[in-house]
């Protein structure tokens, strides 16, 4: 789930740096790199998710198990 995630932002900031330097008008250029700027913050946000899940329960797989307290 992580995986699938985290390659489809970084399919999505592949065309927002497309974007930016195709765009026909300067404001496309940078509303893409505005969107590339907040695609990244959500990469590092989903990666630090799957590396606190995996720190927790020993791997990203669902687990319905209750933590040991």
């Amino acid at each position: 789930m992580y995986l699938a995630g985290m390659a489809a932002i970084v399919v999505t900031m592949f065309l927002a740096l497309a974007r930016a330097a195709i765009g026909p008008t300067v404001f496309d250029r940078i509303l893409a790199v505005n969107m590339f700027g907040t695609k990244t913050v959500l990469l590092i946000a989903t990666g630090t998710l799957a590396v606190l899940r995996f720190a927790r329960f020993g791997n990203l797989a669902r687990d319905d198990r209750k933590p040991d307290r």
